[in-house]
Parts: C-alpha cells; structure tokens; sequence
C-alpha cells in the first residue's frame, strides 16, 4: 500500500491478486473500431484532441457526481478464485517468456 495525498492507495500487485483491503474502482470503457480512427496525420490529431477533451468532460463528470455517465455494470469481487486465475496466467507468462529466451540463446550458440 501507498500512500498520497493522505490517502492510502493501492498498488498494482494489490488488486491484481485481490488480497488485503477492498478498493472500490471506477473505470469507463469504450470500445474504438479501427476504422473511425482517421489516417492521414492532420485529421488523426483533430481526432485525438477530440478523444482527449471526452476524456476531460468524462472525469469531470465524475468529479461533481462520483460516477461516470450512462449505465454500469457490477464486477466480480476479486476472491481466491481470481488469485489462483492471476497466479496461473503470469506462470504461463513467465514460462513463455523464460523457454523463449532459452530457445533464443540456444539458436545464437549453434549459430
């Protein structure tokens, strides 16, 4: 745990494993087809200062009414379910990432 600003925050390891306090989070998620996103340079900044100012007018909402606009949906509280999930991906990762570095130094050596 952290603290800032007098507040007790949590880390990232806090709520990914779902272990000590309960944390309340509020996230907004909106989902952006690739093909509204504009290509060439100029329009692709105008679109981007314009997803920015959303931004802004969204936590502003949030600031004077404590939650986002539109409807929610509730999550599942993290248990020990979500724990051994967690634990289970990043293993998985980890031994991705170790037996791809193995074979890769592997291949630089028979080279």
């Amino acid at each position: 745990l952290r603290r800032s600003g007098g507040k007790v925050r949590p880390s990232v390891q806090d709520i990914l494993l779902g272990v000590g306090r309960r944390w309340k989070v509020h996230m907004h998620v909106r989902v952006i087809p690739m093909a509204s996103v504009p290509r060439e340079d100029q329009a692709l900044q105008k679109w981007i200062l314009g997803v920015f100012e959303e931004k802004d007018e969204l936590l502003e909402h949030y600031k004077v009414h404590g939650c986002f606009p539109g409807e929610t949906f509730p999550v599942e509280k993290p248990g020990i379910r979500m724990l051994v999930s967690n634990l289970m991906v990043f293993t998985v990762i980890a031994l991705a990432v170790t037996l791809g570095c193995h074979a890769t130094y592997s291949y630089f050596l028979s080279s």
